[in-house]
């Protein structure tokens, strides 16, 4: 009841139509998390110590090909799916799967969030950061272990009550909050790609989405009947009966060029603004042709040509493009715990290294 007459006083306070007001807050509302996560991701990366790999080579050429590829034959699976076993049966048994990704999302990121406050050294002494490590053995294959602290068991109980919570009254606020979870944490864990190959995998994405929005009936049908925390939602009226939605790949994929510039200090700004701009003018078409619009038919043009003329008229289109992320301290508990695993991870860094010079020198 609240919430309904929040959304009636934001209607009728704006002198535009209901669709432009609930579009426009979803676009704040996704400017701000994809914000956020770019943010978190690269605080996070940095203070990372426990990477002992250049992170140059985290998406190859191959991943950049194969990514749509995958991408497309997961959705027409959940179509083919929705079809031949009613979207009643897949959302169920999606639902218990989105159940246990919300619960572990949640949890990594109070960790993610609570440890930004915190020094490397109060960390260490704190009881809520404090790692127990559990090791299971697997028949035939080498025993697997995982550590978690205080903050993981609490951040998956609280991530727990807010999935059931959603599953039991599908309120679109805790939808929200489960969409909101899954793209701060879907920016942050996505690793560091390159410029070159974050500009090639959105220009495919680019086409992709084209693809599956213009010539198939697949985007919007699974979009429309899928009944996840797979997207933005906002009322269209005071009723709370119809909403708009954007879908969380409109966030998560220009994200990975946005954390890459984040993280290099070069145009993050202008280009976040060309993203907004861009997610707002796919949005007023979508209502104004009352069609969805792949929203990344404006936004990879936007956020690169943004990017790349920004780094010309300044003279570090170079840097920019040849910006590597790597992370040199290399702890020895954190290698294994080893003497021997420990020079390991130094003589991995080192070959790394020296392939990244390889590469640079071919590039000059």
């Amino acid at each position: 009841m609240v919430v309904s007459e929040i959304v009636g006083f934001l209607f009728r306070i704006l002198p535009v139509p209901e669709v432009y007001v609930s579009m426009s807050v979803l676009v704040v509302v996704a400017i701000a998390l994809v914000h956020l996560g770019s943010h978190l991701s690269d605080l996070s990366k940095k203070n990372e110590g426990s990477v002992q790999f250049v992170s140059y080579d985290s998406m190859k050429t191959s991943d950049v090909a194969l990514f749509p590829i995958v991408a497309g034959a997961a959705l027409t699976g959940l179509f083919v799916a929705m079809k031949f076993f009613g979207k009643e049966l897949v959302n169920k048994l999606m639902g218990f799967y989105f159940f246990a990704v919300a619960s572990i999302s949640m949890a990594y990121l109070l960790v993610v969030l609570m440890s930004l406050r915190e020094t490397e050294e109060s960390i260490k002494e704190s009881m809520w950061f404090g790692n127990v490590t559990m090791r299971f053995p697997i028949p035939f294959y080498k025993s697997v272990s995982f550590s978690f602290c205080l903050l993981h068991i609490i951040g998956f109980f609280l991530g727990m009550i807010i999935s059931a919570l959603y599953h039991t009254e599908k309120h679109w606020l805790l939808a929200n909050t489960l969409a909101a979870i899954f793209t701060v944490m879907g920016i942050i864990e996505f690793p560091f790609v390159k410029y070159s190959h974050c500009a090639a995998l959105l220009g495919l994405l680019f086409l992709y989405d084209i693809f599956f929005v213009y010539f198939t009936p697949i985007m919007i049908s699974v979009a429309s009947n899928l009944d996840l925390p797979i997207k933005l939602l906002f009322p269209r009226n005071q009723l709370c009966t119809e909403f708009s939605l954007l879908g969380l790949g409109d966030l998560v994929i220009p994200a990975m060029l946005l954390s890459n510039l984040r993280m290099s200090g070069r145009h993050y700004k202008k280009t976040l603004v060309a993203y907004g701009c861009s997610l707002f003018i796919a949005v007023f078409f979508a209502v104004y042709f009352k069609h969805g619009q792949p929203a990344l038919l404006y936004i990879v043009p936007a956020i690169l040509l943004v990017s790349t003329l920004g780094a010309l008229i300044k003279g570090d289109f170079k840097e920019m493009v040849g910006y590597r992320f790597v992370v040199e301290d290399v702890k020895e508990e954190e290698c294994g715990g080893s003497q021997e695993e420990a020079e390991e991870c130094d003589e991995t860094e080192e070959v790394a290294c020296e392939q990244l010079q390889d590469i640079d020198e071919q590039v000059e």
